[in-house]
């Protein structure tokens, strides 16, 4: 069936369209945080995260052309890191990103060793085995006080008086996020985290696609 209209790529045509298509996307990430409710705010903060996730999955299957069934296990080890440096050592946020990063990557060395001569479906089969192991090691009595075992890292954000960023102020805590002097979103300690962390979630979304 032949088509109604037809651009050829790089024509003004062509051009007008993605011009369009990108003015539409924007329009749709800004409308998200200020008009939507927080419950859509935060399934696409969540929807981004996994977007960024995914596209470190693209590494695998789409340059390298293996099968990986176990990537949620490295998600996994730099979420966690994250959250047990976080709430158990107070560490910042910001500290912790690389650490994550470091400690994922390494984690990922440690497996391409047995891996390495392995490729396709048996590939498949050792990061299904990682995907397996993970869950109950988060649950193993030994990292159960770190990880919180099966409920998983409890929130004290609700009982403490702060959003866990430092950005180094002497009381240690973020209250506002200021860009020269304007204030977007409030306390962060109230509803105002919620647009914030969807902010912080697009950030990464866009410096990870392009790359």
């Amino acid at each position: 069936m032949k088509s109604l209209v037809t651009f050829r790529e790089g024509s003004a045509g062509h051009w007008g369209l993605r011009i369009a298509a990108a003015i539409a996307v924007v329009a749709i990430m800004l409308y998200i945080p200020t008009k939507g409710g927080n419950g859509l705010v935060t399934s696409a903060t969540e929807a981004l995260t996994l977007m960024s996730a995914a596209m470190a999955l693209n590494l695998i299957l789409g340059y390298a052309g293996q099968i990986s069934i176990g990537h949620s296990a490295f998600y996994g080890t730099g979420a966690y890191t994250t959250g047990v440096l976080v709430s158990k050592y107070d560490w910042s946020p910001w500290l912790t990103f690389p650490v994550a990063f470091l400690l994922a990557f390494v984690v990922g060395v440690i497996v391409s060793f047995p891996a390495s001569r392995i490729k396709g479906v048996y590939l498949a089969l050792v990061t299904l085995a990682l995907a397996l192991v993970f869950p109950n090691l988060l649950r193993w009595p030994k990292l159960e006080s770190l990880t919180g075992g099966g409920p998983g890292i409890p929130n004290r954000d609700s009982a403490l008086d702060t959003t866990g960023f430092d950005i180094g102020r002497r009381d240690g805590q973020m209250r506002n996020f200021e860009i020269f002097g304007w204030d977007p979103f409030g306390d962060l300690r109230g509803q105002g985290a919620i647009p914030f962390y969807y902010w912080i979630a697009t950030g990464v979304a866009v410096i990870v696609y392009p790359l």
